[in-house]
């Protein structure tokens, strides 16, 4: 076939629609009429090779290729679980116009697939995109996020909390086929074992953030070491913690008011959370894996918190304590 003129026209055709529709949106649901991913892999390259010939200027030439290179990692994710892992499709959007392509999402970020890394990575484009003055229908923020893996435009836990509440509500909503679902989620509708894996590749991005902070920083005596890397992100973090913990103190206020928004409950427990799980990991840093198995443990906090949650076991904080609390089986 000759991709020219037909990959001409749809450039033609989306430039034509009012309202527009984004080449991602437009190319993944031409794409989805296709069953072979070896084929769809055939193709968007062709289009990426077309695109100089087809676009009006290079900045939208390049932005297509940078689009069909997203649908291009999303179709290898696909192959390798349909193919490989034989991973079943659900049925979840058999009725829906455009339902294939969902599914096929729903399948990506299914429970049984979805890791801590894609989780971030969606976190990340949401962050930006809504930086950036845009809102995007809730599909292509899937479609365009694993451009964001190894990258963290975050530097602190609040941020991240806020937008990974985002990232996992729109998760949720996608593989339970309720798209158009508002209501805000509960900090314990996060799987733990998810919401962990999240807290670990936060954790992994940070620290090479602060270690590119901590190399260029000619004040330093030493090389700093890992202990050093995880005191500094938990100092950071700490500060930003607490200083959204304390302004719960100004309830009532119009400051207060501007800031407060339906999921911030929400979010504080999560930051909490992160909290007593990086103190518990810097407690075990250089423990064996049969010590980090072990029933006993112990954690300490220096930072404000209404709630200590240790493991299972939760007990009241009053504010400005300093509290260690040790548990054993």
């Amino acid at each position: 076939m000759d991709w020219k003129p037909y990959l001409s026209d749809i450039v033609k055709m989306i430039g034509l629609m009012n309202p527009p529709i984004s080449y991602i949106g437009c190319a993944w649901a031409l794409l989805n009429e296709i069953d072979d991913f070896s084929r769809r892999a055939d193709i968007l390259s062709k289009w990426q090779d077309l695109a100089p010939q087809c676009f009006p200027t290079k900045e939208a030439s390049d932005s297509f290729y940078a689009d069909a290179e997203c649908l291009i990692m999303v179709n290898i994710h696909l192959r390798g679980l349909v193919l490989m892992q034989g991973a079943q499709m659900p049925h979840t959007y058999d009725d829906v116009n455009g339902g294939k392509g969902l599914n096929e999402m729903a399948l990506l970020w299914s429970d049984k697939y979805v890791e801590g890394k894609d989780l971030v990575a969606l976190a990340s484009e949401i962050h930006k995109t809504v930086s950036n003055g845009k809102k995007d229908p809730v599909i292509e923020y899937f479609l365009y996020c694993n451009r964001n893996y190894n990258q963290l435009p975050f530097d602190n836990i609040y941020d991240f909390s806020r937008n990974l509440f985002l990232a996992e509500s729109f998760r949720q909503y996608l593989v339970t086929g309720k798209m158009n679902t508002s209501a805000p989620l509960a900090f314990t509708d996060i799987k733990r074992k998810l919401r962990n894996a999240c807290y670990e590749e936060y954790i992994r991005l940070r620290i090479a953030q602060i270690e590119v902070e901590m190399e260029e920083d000619n004040s330093l005596l030493l090389d700093p070491t890992i202990d050093d890397l995880y005191q500094e992100l938990y100092n950071q973090e700490s500060s930003v913690v607490n200083r959204e913990l304390m302004f719960e103190d100004f309830r009532g206020s119009q400051a207060y008011h501007d800031r407060w928004y339906r999921g911030r409950p929400e979010v504080l427990r999560m930051i909490q959370y992160f909290m007593d799980y990086l103190k518990w990991k810097m407690d075990n840093l250089h423990s064996s894996a049969s010590s980090l198995n072990s029933t006993t443990y112990s954690v300490q906090g220096d930072y404000i918190a209404g709630d200590k949650h240790v493991g299972a076991h939760i007990d009241n904080v009053s504010p400005g304590a300093i509290g260690a609390q040790t548990t054993q089986d």
